[in-house]
């Protein structure tokens, strides 16, 4: 006869109960996924680091672009004054061995705005027998530049202080219609001032 099983007492037996770790929907030997969330505080602390690494990249990026900008614009700023510098010194230069004896004043005042300096106070206390020579001897000069090279610069704040050398050749000509050409080399020291590059020092060097 089929049935259910008889227990030695008599019962009947009954299959036995799943357990709790078996039943069914449950996955036993793995974690659910309530537990295998990150806690909070590591959930904060992951992105926190994550966060400061991205601003650290950020401000290095920027760190590099200042630079480089920065760069940029001191040796635009220096490449601009040694432009202006050669070209304020070599007129000057021209300008400080020039002179028409016709015009003598008109000449010594433009030396007093190309100089600075100590050579802008001794052109002050020679310009009167400067100019009673050029009255006595008649002779106008005309210099040009014929070479000039800028060997020395630097900036500081708003001023700045250089160095030139230049070939002059400068033409002569006499009341009498006489000419001649001499050809001197000098070497200019130059300062920046609120209305630009002056000669500070003007030294010959011979021809």
């Amino acid at each position: 006869m089929t049935g259910a099983a008889m227990t030695p007492s008599g019962a009947q037996a009954h299959p036995p109960a799943p357990s709790a770790g078996h039943l069914p929907g449950s996955s036993a030997g793995h974690p659910s996924p309530s537990s295998a969330a990150q806690p909070p505080s590591r959930r904060r602390a992951w992105l926190a680091g994550w966060l400061l690494l991205a601003l650290a990249a950020a401000f290095a990026a920027w760190a590099a672009w200042f630079y480089q900008a920065a760069s940029s614009s001191a040796a635009l700023t220096l490449g601009q004054a040694r432009d202006q510098a050669l070209q304020a010194g070599t007129r000057e230069i021209a300008e400080l061995n020039s002179v028409s004896d016709t015009r003598i004043a008109a000449w010594q005042a433009r030396w007093l705005a190309d100089t600075a300096g100590a050579e802008h106070t001794q052109i002050e206390q020679t310009n009167p027998a400067a100019a009673a020579q050029i009255k006595k001897i008649k002779t106008s000069s005309r210099a040009s530049v014929t070479a000039a090279a800028l060997i020395h610069i630097e900036l500081n704040g708003r001023g700045g202080a250089a160095q030139l050398i230049a070939t002059v050749r400068v033409a002569q000509t006499a009341d009498s219609g006489q000419t001649a050409t001499v050809t001197n080399r000098y070497v200019a020291a130059l300062t920046l001032t609120s209305s630009g590059w002056k000669i500070s020092s003007l030294l010959s060097r011979g021809q």
